[in-house]
């Protein structure tokens, strides 16, 4: 078996050590300029606001046929993870006592998380963005 040893840290003048994820230097300095008809504007207002994005980000995402996810979407996936994660700890914590209703459960968890990915598929196709 290797002896572990410790290696000394050695700090950089001011005494902080950086940490996390390297910076991406990508930024963005072109600039494009748009018009839209009031109408147009208020949809993409409203549409950008149930994203939970900027309207440039919503408008840039859009226009290179990214996925959008609605912020309700992204709630109720996390609440389905939530409730997963509780049948789960209720299947171990009763010792596996209710496992076909736990595995019922759990089979309809995932039926409406794909449902829900599949509307949501159909929802981007219909609005001319591809995944």
């Amino acid at each position: 078996m290797a002896a572990h040893t410790k290696q000394a840290t050695i700090w950089p003048k001011g005494g902080v050590i950086k940490v996390g994820r390297p910076k991406l230097h990508t930024t963005r300095d072109a600039r494009l300029t748009v018009r839209f008809r009031d109408a147009e504007l208020r949809e993409i207002e409203a549409q950008a606001d149930a994203c939970a994005m900027s309207q440039a980000e919503f408008i840039r995402r859009r226009a290179l046929g990214k996925v959008i996810v609605p912020r309700s979407d992204l709630r109720i996936l996390g609440e389905l993870r939530r409730l997963g994660g509780l049948l789960k700890h209720m299947h171990n914590e009763t010792l596996g006592r209710y496992s076909e209703d736990t595995r019922q459960a759990i089979q309809a968890l995932e039926s409406y998380a794909r449902t829900l990915e599949r509307d949501h598929v159909a929802t981007q196709c219909e609005k001319g963005t591809d995944q």
